[in-house]
């Protein structure tokens, strides 16, 4: 089948910094199937020691420049990006002003239905919440679209969308827009740079709509309008149509087909039992394609596009539909089978969710190498199991989450996995086993977001080597916190590196097994709050590493007490030390400290209320800083030498 479609480009977004700037005083401004993937919003109990009035920064223009068809709904235009700073007393974003600037002549005949989207600090558009009111009518005068909405500190996203005409302009015809101006508060602010460079290309397509009518293959299924009041197409697999599948429509396919590209919308449904051959498939945000049909070679459909929040359903043993694919980061996968062809080729995935209550063991390398958001272990088979049985790395802009099924990360001998994961890791129940334990397999995981421990088994000590590794990294958040309640957990070696702050936010932190470490390396933090790190293993504070203590018995070398209770303890007196929490009369504890006992880099007190009180238990000597910024420090029978005076700073008391 020869292609007479442009290729819909998926990533040529241009992206240009718009610095607004103050406008003067008077400027006239011209339900089908449901899915089990699991989203998590942890909250996060973070202390605040003061708050800034919230102020408008900066502003930026996104445009989406890839074609579109004749017919097509919620076309995303521009994006508008607004970044706040400070969280007190939030502004409101009142409304946006756009024009169709740079759209064929005359406007009304090709586009209509403007609509305004919001996403939060999401930075990939879909229609989940939509602000203010449809405007039906779009010309070429600016036009207003209302939000009233508070703008949350840092970055806020909305997005303006189009309907094309099913009749707009076949020749040389274009889509675009300008951001004019926006309303914060009272304040209106021009843009520097109203539009990136580009536009949408009209596509010359002739488009039909599903009519309700569940085959695919009947005329009767399709109409030139999309209230049924037009006509049937003369031949379905003529090069210039395509066809929309509309929302609440549900179609199946049981014959194998042509049609030249085919558009699923919002709530709407294909479930293929038989090849649909296709130049072009479009899942759009919220829309269904169920495959039951394995493609073992070659795919029928050329190009795949899946936007964000679009899903997929594989109920078959093949491999993924696409000669070519594009998964949007926020796209849906989900494997209700899967073998190994399944995972044979490297994809760039959206969201993806396992849940095969029948499946075999299968080796994923290199078959989730690029996992651009979350992924979910629901279900992997009966007593089956996930495992790499090569060296290879998983990349997941996402989270790691487990509502069920087993991962052994390295499954065969001599076998190294590195699991980079950008936002937490979850596990609601299932196992998560570091390796098999055979000789030389081993796993490192990468966190920078945080750990979730509800229930099931998470074990990182399988290496009979001691090689896996569970590193605390800052290069996405610099804070991060570990949540850990009915689980059996057996952790390996963990470092909290450079950069990074660990909150130990409930439960505790263990067991650290034996001849394995927790290190926090320089410049990393481990708070514990009240919470015990426990274990047969040794911690390790190191040179410019801090320590956040809020057990009411600090620290201790020599008791099983405090907030340190592995097996084998070293304290730096190199390191700084915090002791927190409304935990009073709080012992600093017992403890040793090397390479020069009885000595500390910084001592802060940070209590909950002035009357707190830390109590010292030990002689003491502070070679940089004393820090009192809340609470009491008694000294009782012993001493504190302070080396340093000038780089002390006492707001509480010491007495």
């Amino acid at each position: 089948m020869s292609h007479r479609y442009p290729r819909i480009k998926t990533s040529n977004r241009l992206k240009t910094s718009a610095k607004l700037v103050l406008g003067a005083a008077g400027v006239t401004l011209a339900g089908i199937v449901t899915l089990l993937i699991i989203f998590f919003n942890l909250s996060k109990q973070e202390n605040s020691f003061g708050e800034s009035l919230m102020v408008f920064q900066s502003a930026d223009v996104v445009q989406d420049t890839s074609a579109v068809f004749r017919g097509s709904i919620n076309q995303s235009i521009l994006g508008v990006e607004i970044k706040t700073s400070g969280n007190k007393n939030p502004v409101k974003l009142v409304s946006i002003t756009f024009s169709a600037n740079g759209t064929t002549e005359p406007v009304v005949r090709n586009i209509e239905n403007a609509r305004l989207w919001f996403t939060g600090k999401e930075n990939n558009f879909n229609t989940s919440v939509q602000v203010g009111h449809t405007l039906t009518q779009v010309s070429e005068n600016n036009f207003e679209m209302a939000v009233n909405r508070q703008l949350s500190p840092g970055k806020n996203y909305f997005w303006l969308t189009f309907d094309i005409k099913s009749d707009a302009t076949i020749k040389n015809g274009n889509v675009d827009a300008d951001c004019v101006s926006m309303k914060i508060n009272t304040t209106s602010f021009i843009p520097m740079l109203s539009s990136p460079a580009g536009k949408k290309k009209i596509l010359s397509n002739i488009p039909y709509f599903s009519t309700g009518q569940p085959n695919i293959y009947q005329p009767e299924a399709w109409n030139s309008k999309r209230d049924g009041s037009g006509t049937e197409p003369v031949k379905l697999n003529d090069l210039r149509n395509s066809y929309f599948i509309q929302s609440g429509h549900s179609v199946i396919n049981t014959e194998k087909i042509v049609l030249p590209a085919v558009i699923i919308e919002k709530h709407a449904l294909l479930k293929a039992r038989q090849p649909v051959k296709t130049n072009y498939m479009l899942v759009t945000d919220g829309g269904i394609y169920q495959q039951e049909f394995a493609e073992k070679e070659v795919s029928d459909i050329d190009y795949l596009k899946m936007d964000n929040g679009a899903n997929y359903i594989h109920l078959n043993d093949g491999k993924l539909p696409g000669v070519k694919r594009f998964f949007s980061p926020r796209s849906n996968q989900c494997l209700y089978q899967y073998t190994q062809l399944t995972f044979s080729e490297r994809i760039r995935w959206g969201n993806i969710l396992i849940n095969a209550l029948q499946a075999p063991m299968v080796d994923i390398s290199n078959g989730l190498t690029n996992v651009q958001g979350d992924l979910e272990l629901h279900k992997t088979g009966t007593d089956n199991y996930l495992y790499a049985g090569r060296t290879d790395t998983i990349n997941i802009g996402g989270s790691l989450i487990f509502s069920g099924g087993s991962f052994t990360a390295a499954g065969l001998a001599n076998t190294s996995l590195i699991i980079n994961v950008a936002e937490d890791l979850i596990l609601k129940s299932g196992n998560f086993y570091d390796s098999d334990g055979k000789k030389n397999s081993n796993c490192t995981l990468n966190i920078n977001g945080d750990v979730l421990l509800l229930a099931g088994i998470f074990n990182f000590n399988k290496s009979s080597d001691g090689l896996s590794q569970i590193n605390f990294i800052g290069t996405v958040l610099k804070k991060s916190y570990w949540s850990e309640k009915n689980t059996i957990v057996e952790l390996g070696n963990v470092s909290i590196m450079p950069g990074k702050e660990l909150v130990i936010q409930n439960g505790r932190f263990g067991d650290i097994a034996a001849k394995r470490k927790l290190t926090v390396e320089g410049g990393g933090a481990l708070m514990c709050g009240q919470f015990p790190v426990s274990g047969n293993g040794e911690f390790i504070l190191k040179e410019n590493a801090t320590i956040g203590i809020g057990n009411v018995h600090g620290i201790n070398s020599a008791t099983t007490e405090g907030n340190i209770l592995t097996k084998e303890k070293y304290f730096d007196s190199r390191a700084h030390y915090i002791y927190y929490t409304g935990s009073t009369p709080q012992q600093t504890g017992i403890f040793e400290t090397a390479p020069e006992n009885g000595k500390i880099k910084t001592l802060t007190i940070k209590k909950d209320k002035p009357s707190d009180s830390v109590v010292l238990s030990q002689d003491m000597e502070v070679t940089d800083q004393f820090l009192i910024s809340m609470g009491q420090l008694d000294k009782k029978k012993n001493k504190i030498n302070i080396s340093k005076l000038s780089d002390s700073f006492v707001k509480g008391t010491s007495n």
